[in-house]
């Protein structure tokens, strides 16, 4: 785990080497990953994202939200699989997102979703990830917000 966490850190070391600054990634999807944002209105949620300078080493990382279900949650979506998503994101898929996190900046995302979309997996994409870097919620009807609060390489809590 460890060497693949290595990997994982050289490649978004080579993408955040096209950045000037670091506020380059500030409330912005990485312009290297295609955006797979298709809000347009409607059925939605809101992220909000709580981490300390600490989170992640201080470095940047992603965050990616997809539809899902339990069952799938369990068996699918380990971190390999999940980190080949930031290089080939489904096209289209309502629900899917990309996001680059920042350490110690409270940041906040809106996603849209299908109206029958009962839970998003959220999996953050840590350097050296702890065993809470994946969690899945049910979503409510309506337009709700989902709070998430992170600590150094993992999730504190989320609801």
């Amino acid at each position: 785990m460890k060497k693949f966490a290595n990997i994982i850190l050289l490649i978004l070391m080579t993408l955040m080497a096209s950045c000037s600054k670091i506020s380059d990634f500030s409330d912005t999807l990485i312009s290297n990953i295609p955006a797979v944002n298709y809000f347009t209105g409607g059925n939605y949620c809101t992220v909000k994202i709580k981490s300390s300078k600490n989170t992640n080493q201080g470095a940047p990382f992603y965050l990616v939200v997809k539809p899902t279900d339990f069952p799938t949650f369990i068996l699918s979506g380990n971190y390999p699989e999940i980190a080949r998503l930031l290089d080939n994101p489904p096209k289209g898929e309502l629900g899917f997102e990309i996001f680059c996190v920042v350490p110690g900046k409270d940041q906040q995302f809106r996603i849209e979703r299908k109206p029958d979309l009962n839970s998003l997996g959220f999996y953050f994409l840590f350097t050296e990830p702890g065993d809470r870097w994946k969690d899945i919620i049910e979503i409510e009807s309506g337009n709700p917000v989902i709070r998430i609060v992170l600590d150094r390489n993992e999730i504190v809590s989320i609801h």
